[in-house]
């Protein structure tokens, strides 16, 4: 199993396919949660949406306001978060990250922090890149509707700005994040 040793493991069963991500995928892919009726969701409320069977929707992680980390697919699983098809699939090559967010809302200090914490992981013992990916073939930290697929504005232009954060946060703590970061 791979599975990041800071985040809460909050495996789904549905959702997902067993096997098959890249050995190096090409980055970290930003999203936001959306809510419900205008409500935030829990990272509970989030695993049991992501594991209603036929929904064809999940990510590897969800980041709560509060910065706490689930992890619900593991590293070696392909999540549905950004919408592959049968010629290329993205979702493949993707590490997908929501946070708990509704339209237009940015990110809180805490999720920068987490979000830094997980590509600075990823940064250190997988190789990824730290810089701003803009397409779905670039690398390093990305975000859902480069895809152009799904949700046409998620993650939104507030939290699109915010990658350059998360990266300067990594860059300038040379990767070192620890939860009192």
């Amino acid at each position: 199993m791979m599975r990041i040793p800071f985040a809460k493991w909050m495996p789904i069963q549905h959702n997902f396919k067993k096997g098959g991500m890249a050995l190096l995928p090409r980055g970290l892919a930003v999203h936001i949660t959306d809510g419900v009726k205008g409500k935030l969701p829990s990272l509970a409320g989030i695993q049991a949406t992501f594991d209603v069977p036929g929904t064809g929707v999940s990510a590897h992680f969800c980041v709560a306001k509060n910065g706490d980390i689930a992890q619900y697919v593991d590293l070696s699983d392909v999540a549905f978060g950004v919408g592959g098809d049968k010629i290329r699939d993205d979702d493949a090559h993707w590490v997908s990250v929501e946070n708990i967010a509704l339209p237009g809302q940015v990110l809180t200090k805490e999720q920068i922090r987490s979000n830094a914490r997980l590509l600075a992981w990823f940064t250190s013992n997988w190789g990824m890149p730290l810089q701003l990916a803009g397409t779905r073939d670039d690398f390093g930290l990305g975000y859902h509707s480069m895809f152009h697929r799904g949700h046409p504005g998620c993650p939104g232009p507030g939290v699109i700005a915010q990658r350059a954060d998360i990266i300067n946060l990594v860059a300038t703590t040379g990767g070192v994040l620890d939860p009192g970061f």
